[in-house]
């Protein structure tokens, strides 16, 4: 037997499973760059909607209007925000518009079993995201300290809701796994955006 050959062909075949897996590699990464994408894409659209949303909280051409909430729960918020924020909107009391999410209802468009569907509702109709998590949070300043405190429902406490600031958290999935674990779990990519809206019309010291 020619050792030269058998050499040869070792070397061959070393050099073809490294290629292989080179390759392997690099389409690995560029599924995971394109799904990376494709989840910042949906996050920042979601995002530009619903901060334009909470940022007009409060707007009414009524500077009484001391209750623009009429929901506060932690996964449904129902309240009045800037006509701009509406396609059409033309209401000067402000435009209603509700938040909602059932993180029980299952999802069959994706294979992701973390997937269920966050509402946006206006006078045009509902628009529907995908979303693994949603959880709101409710503040109210103390006049006395000046301290931010939770509140659990400021639309139902019968008090007024000035001085209010709201805590939106939100993460967004793959609809689809970037891989697999070594224990066999299906790995997502995911993106998580949290922020606190202190609506300038509800927040006037002179309110």
């Amino acid at each position: 037997m020619n050792i030269g050959i058998v050499t040869s062909y070792v070397i061959g075949g070393f050099m073809l499973i490294s290629i292989l897996a080179f390759n392997i590699s690099l389409n690995t990464t560029g599924q995971e760059t394109t799904i990376s994408t494709i989840n910042q894409e949906k996050r920042d659209n979601l995002v530009e909607l619903i901060s334009c949303d909470f940022n007009g909280l409060g707007y009414s051409d009524d500077v009484f209007n001391n209750e623009p909430i009429a929901t506060s729960e932690r996964n449904r918020i129902e309240f009045r925000t800037s006509p701009a924020c509406v396609d059409n909107g033309d209401n000067t009391s402000g435009e209603l518009v509700t938040l909602y999410a059932d993180s029980t209802a299952f999802v069959s468009s994706t294979t992701n079993p973390n997937d269920f569907y966050l509402y946006r509702e206006d006078k045009n109709g509902t628009t529907r995201f995908l979303v693994t998590y949603f959880k709101l949070k409710y503040y109210k300043r103390d006049v006395s300290s000046g301290n931010w405190e939770e509140q659990s429902d400021p639309a139902g406490s019968g008090t007024s809701q000035r001085g209010i600031k709201v805590r939106v958290e939100i993460m967004i999935e793959s609809e689809e796994p970037i891989r697999i674990s070594p224990q066999g779990d299906y790995i997502y990519h995911r993106t998580a955006w949290t922020r606190e809206f202190l609506p300038n019309i509800m927040n006037h010291p002179w309110n």
